[in-house]
């Protein structure tokens, strides 16, 4: 079986020489000669091959789809297909269909250390993680060297509060592709999570040196400054993702989501389950999307307000605390902090009602 692994940046990494088109990122021109063979050799295997795995690597699901439905009428026990596919279910969070076409390829081929990770993925996806470790065990006894397999089974174990075994395997992943982004981020959340900030901190900032405009490890990073009494560079690092988040901001309106700004969390599921039924609703995808960065802005927009705080500039703790609470009106550690922030602003009144809010809350 030919083999074509997507890892953590979005790449594939070949292991068969006809896919040659895929391991190149001139996928226009790649496209282009494809189509030509087309018209001299319909329902090539190879062109659908290499013309699906493209459109899976440019987000183009729905063509994707066609090609490895194709692949599988030809063939219906072609595991290449049925692996690819249960690939693109899993990128579309259609995890069910992901898992009966991973599980039918596996039963061709049951050692297949690329197969048995993606279903790992999978189940790591469905929040199983207990069915995703033992995949990714199995993927690791195959293959005991390959990075994205050992980055995956150290964010589970990350996830399963297991945060040496955690750290064990970024390590050795890390010692694989040293200037990997994604794993030196995993091994900074995972210093985090054992009160390690120091270290954290230089991981996370190794990450950004790679990938600068990654707005979560800004925040992330911003955050620990935060914690250590850095506010100043927990601001820098807010702003920082601010500032680059702002080219966003257009399609965060109340006319783009339905309903009350107060229910995010509600609305963000309302999205997920109508994309469960159509997966390529654009107007869907972006709502959801928005609804996900406009909880986390508001999260941000929190934390650089105690930053403020801790340094006394009042006026830009209230800003940015009123303007979190303009996105999530019921937040209870927002309110908390405004109500503090107004207290020592000498606003007393307005303080208590704050504190009365969330207490109110907090209760309920």
């Amino acid at each position: 079986m030919d083999i074509v692994m997507k890892n953590e940046c979005g790449e594939f990494s070949i292991e068969s020489r006809e896919l040659t088109y895929c391991a190149m990122n001139e996928y226009k021109k790649s496209l282009e000669e494809l189509e030509l063979i087309t018209r001299f050799v319909p329902n090539s295997i190879i062109v659908l091959k290499n013309r699906g795995l493209i459109y899976l690597t440019t987000d183009k699901y729905e063509k994707a789809f066609k090609d490895f439905n194709q692949l599988l009428k030809i063939n219906p026990n072609d595991t290449f297909a049925l692996c690819y596919r249960g690939l693109t279910y899993r990128m579309i969070g259609k995890f069910n269909e992901s898992l009966e076409d991973l599980n039918n390829s596996l039963n061709f081929d049951p050692n297949n250390a690329f197969i048995l990770s993606y279903r790992g993925v999978t189940y790591y996806e469905m929040d199983l993680y207990e069915n995703s470790l033992e995949d990714l065990n199995k993927a690791l006894n195959i293959d005991p060297n390959n990075s994205n397999f050992l980055y995956y089974r150290g964010i589970i174990f990350k996830m399963l509060g297991l945060y040496n075994e955690s750290l064990v395997d970024l390590n050795k992943s890390l010692d694989i592709r040293p200037n990997n982004s994604l794993t030196l981020k995993s091994r900074g959340l995972t210093y985090y999570m054992i009160g390690n900030y120091e270290q954290a901190i230089v991981d996370l900032t190794k990450s950004l040196e790679i990938d600068p405009n990654n707005t979560f490890v800004l925040r992330t990073r911003g955050k620990i400054f935060y914690i250590i009494g850095r506010y100043r560079e927990a601001i820098t690092d807010l702003n920082d993702a601010f500032e680059i988040e702002s080219n966003h901001m257009a399609i965060i309106t109340i006319e783009d989501i339905p309903g009350r700004i107060s229910k995010y969390e509600k609305i963000r599921a309302d999205f997920t389950k109508m994309l469960k039924i159509d997966p390529f609703n654009a107007f869907d995808l972006k709502n959801r999307g928005a609804t996900c960065f406009v909880l986390d802005h508001a999260e941000a927009l929190c934390l650089r307000g105690e930053a403020y705080r801790k340094i006394g500039r009042y006026q830009d703790s209230l800003k940015d605390l009123n303007r979190s609470l303009e996105l999530v009106p019921d937040n209870v550690e927002t309110l908390r902090n405004r109500g503090e922030t107004l207290l020592i602003s000498g606003f007393e009144e307005e303080s208590f009602s704050d504190f009365k809010r969330s207490i109110e809350l907090f209760s309920y």
